[in-house]
């Protein structure tokens, strides 16, 4: 089978969704398919990659290139990586349903839905209610043209595109960051020295090390969780680092307020973007992560998967995302999750970690079977 993917960029490191589809295709290429991958709308283009384009929903040239292209390779699915906000700085990219409209032909389509629309949640402001509305509006104009099977990952975008009349199937979500063998002291250990954080082999027992990956969402409350952290490191005789890695976004912030308030007991650091390979080694030397992610979309957020794909075990602190026909207790999904309600667990310094294990081989093989294959 030959699959032809869709996505906003391929610079790698760079999109999370764009590394997903990168990774995807590896894996269906594996398993004996024929594929290609095209950038719609990627930055960092430069022109030397005929797949990767600035902007082919508005240009003509490009979307003329764009199109030859998949004749060319002649698919028998197109696979579109949805993410509006990819597409559109506003996320409203009306465009879309013309380059679709244009490149219509034999094969067969299908979407996954990374984002939906804003202004779902029971709480949303009326301006995101009103950009919601636009949004849907254009994805069911989009999906008109293709009749697209229909995928997603979190449980609430699927209830919400069933209410717009897309029958959404469950395809979750696996880590960019495939793990690998070994760890990083050589890495962590160096940088929390000369940050006045004396860790070494010799005294590891007396420190927990916790990490937090990738984007920081704004809204991601820090305490009581960091206090709770704080007293039970000050109880137990332990100290407690929290380590940022990756790329950090909107909420640089708030990390950087809060590392002003470090003391003996707590101690939160920045330790910048990792390749794959020194990010991965750098989870095997944690004993435990965070999820900036609410409960509620647990199963969108790259971040804590790669967490829970290491076998960590992952603190869960935010539950202020609730949509209409979800229950707001959402199960967690998996037994690495732990929900923080105010208070550690009695065993938070003797938690476990797993053994861990990529996602990515079970989640192309049901995309395949989904696809026919």
């Amino acid at each position: 089978m030959k699959i032809c993917f869709l996505c906003n960029s391929l610079e790698p490191g760079r999109d999370g969704v764009g590394d997903y589809t990168r990774l995807l295709a590896g894996a269906c290429e594996a398993a004996g398919h024929a594929t290609a991958c095209f950038a719609l709308r990627d930055p960092f283009a430069t022109g030397d990659d005929p797949r990767r384009f600035t902007d082919a929903l508005g240009d003509a040239a490009q979307q003329a290139r764009l199109l030859a292209q998949i004749k060319d390779f002649s698919p028998d699915w197109i696979s579109l990586q949805f993410v509006p906000y990819g597409l559109h700085p506003k996320g409203l990219p009306r465009r879309l349903p013309g380059l679709l409209r244009a490149c219509r032909g034999p094969w067969r389509w299908q979407v996954m839905f990374h984002e939906i629309w804003i202004g779902g949640k029971l709480d949303s402001p009326l301006k995101d209610r009103l950009v919601g509305l636009l949004q849907r509006r254009i994805i069911r104009r989009a999906t008109d043209i293709i009749s697209p099977l229909v995928h997603t990952h979190a449980e609430p975008y699927r209830v919400l595109l069933d209410g717009l009349g897309l029958h959404a199937r469950p395809l979750p979500l696996f880590s960019n960051i495939p793990p690998q063998a070994g760890t990083a002291e050589g890495i962590l250990y160096p940088f929390l020295n000369t940050h006045g954080f004396a860790i070494s082999d010799r005294n590891r027992k007396q420190f927990h090390l916790g990490g937090l990956f990738g984007t920081l969402h704004p809204e991601w409350p820090p305490q009581p969780l960091l206090n709770a952290l704080r007293e039970a490191a000050r109880h137990e005789g332990r100290r407690i680092a929290l380590i940022h890695f990756g790329g950090i976004g909107p909420g640089k912030a708030l990390w950087e307020s809060l590392m002003r308030d470090n003391d003996e007991h707590l101690a939160l650091f920045e330790l910048g973007r990792l390749d794959a390979d020194a990010a991965s080694r750098l989870i095997n030397t944690l004993d435990f992560g965070l999820a900036s992610s609410p409960r509620s979309l647990l199963q969108k957020s790259g971040s804590a998967i790669t967490l829970i794909e290491h076998g960590l075990p992952v603190i869960v602190n935010r539950d202020d995302a609730h949509y209409p026909g979800i229950p707001r207790e959402l199960p967690l999904g998996d037994p690495q999750y732990i929900a923080f309600d105010g208070t550690l667990p009695d065993n938070f310094f003797n938690l476990r970690s797993r053994a861990p294990a990529s996602r990515l081989p079970a989640v192309a093989e049901t995309f395949l079977h989904d696809l026919g294959a």
